[in-house]
């Protein structure tokens, strides 16, 4: 049981970077939803700013807390206590969060880091996983049978990280 709690695989058969407005685009006209259920669509955390030489990321997390009103309201406190900016979505059965302001690989790791101690509120496998790749990644797609529903926003924060 150890080994399969270890083992680190990193799929990633097709990267496509896209523009923001496109991407944007294509999420409105529900592109990535219903897909056949080996197809999974991710965004990563990787961006490209204009002007800056500096690998750039957008925080991500993926909470394990279960999707319901009450736990709406406990996941926008831990993004507050995080002080992290974006918006938050219910992705089906539970949360994930999208950041609004790249930062620099060294506070990625600082803000995955710190969001591992919060435990069972927030999925940490998933979070040890983005610390190995150096970025992270979540499923923005839906599909036939495992995620079949589309993400919805919950909460956009105010900025208040740098």
């Amino acid at each position: 049981m150890w080994k399969r709690a270890i083992k680190h695989e990193e799929q990633i058969d097709d990267r496509e970077e896209i523009e923001t407005a496109a991407f944007v685009r294509q999420l409105s006209n529900a592109t990535f939803c219903n897909l056949d259920s080996r197809r999974i669509v991710s965004l990563t955390s990787q961006v490209r700013v204009d002007g800056k030489d500096t690998e750039l990321h957008l925080p991500m997390l993926d909470f394990a807390l279960s999707a319901s009103s009450h736990n709406d309201t406990v996941a926008i406190e831990m993004l507050d206590e995080l002080s992290l900016s974006g918006n938050l979505y219910r992705s089906g059965r539970s949360y994930h969060y999208f950041g609004a302001t790249p930062v620099p690989t060294t506070v990625l790791t600082s803000i995955l880091a710190r969001a591992q101690l919060l435990g069972p509120l927030v999925d940490h496998r998933w979070i040890s996983h983005q610390l190995i790749n150096n970025r992270c990644a979540l499923r923005v797609s839906t599909d036939t049978t495992r995620h079949t529903q589309a993400h919805v926003l919950v909460a956009t924060t105010l900025d208040a990280v740098n």
